[in-house]
């Protein structure tokens, strides 16, 4: 994720791509980002509870939601 922000901020300084475009995408990318660092701990908070499972409580069941901005 962040090599794609790199990649935005690239395209948008010299002016390929104009400031509103820059800032949806930059929104855009940072919560992706949180949504996906959000389930990668899920993922290795249900992995150590596997391998463990007497160690750790079992991780609460999670709803995630995705929204479409448009």
């Amino acid at each position: 994720m962040e090599e794609t922000l790199s990649f935005l901020v690239i395209a948008y300084e010299p002016g390929f791509i104009p400031e509103h475009l820059y800032m949806a995408l930059r929104t855009e990318s940072k919560e992706s980002s949180k949504i996906l660092n959000g389930y990668i701990a899920y993922i290795k908070k249900v992995n150590q509870a596997l391998k463990n499972p007497e160690q750790t409580t079992s991780p609460k069941k999670t709803t995630v939601y995705f929204s479409k901005n448009q």
